[in-house]
């Protein structure tokens, strides 16, 4: 694996259009987020090892969970909150197949990521892009990442 997440291939970036932008700054100082910024790129591969993203931080696998636990996360639940955030992102493009979002998310079929999806959302992947697409009641929406509302994250159509 490459050590710098910006120099990570454009083959494990998802194959939706707008998902070359899907990198987003992280928060200054929080390891959670630079966590996020390096998972993201790589999830296409399937679930991102914890040992490879320790090692491109140059921490140990330990080390990498005990600086997130003091920050009140778990490697796990960064990763649900970068799946989701992409998700979300590739759901906007209604043309964006379901299955591609699945697979681009590292998801090994389509089914796994619509329980997981309607875990977080309480909707199926297809109705939510419905309602994205159609602009939905207007104002900020929260939805839920995995049911923990830590993992809210604001929908500013």
């Amino acid at each position: 694996m490459d050590c710098d997440p910006d120099m990570v291939s454009d083959r494990l970036l998802p194959r939706c259009p707008q998902s070359k932008a899907v990198r987003r700054a992280p928060e200054p100082g929080r390891l959670g987020a630079v966590v996020q910024e390096i998972i993201t790129p790589l999830l296409r591969e399937g679930y991102p090892d914890l040992l490879s993203v320790a090692t491109m931080l140059g921490l140990g696998m330990r080390t990498l969970q005990r600086r997130l636990s003091e920050e009140g996360v778990t490697y796990a639940r960064v990763v649900a909150r970068a799946r989701f955030n992409l998700a979300q992102w590739l759901l906007d493009d209604p043309a964006c197949k379901i299955i591609e979002v699945a697979l681009d998310l590292g998801y090994s079929d389509q089914a796994h990521f619509s329980r997981a999806f309607a875990r977080w959302t309480g909707l199926a992947p297809r109705e939510f892009q419905r309602i994205r697409a159609s602009g939905g009641r207007g104002g900020a929406r929260r939805f839920p990442v995995a049911g923990k509302p830590s993992l809210f994250v604001e929908d500013r159509r």
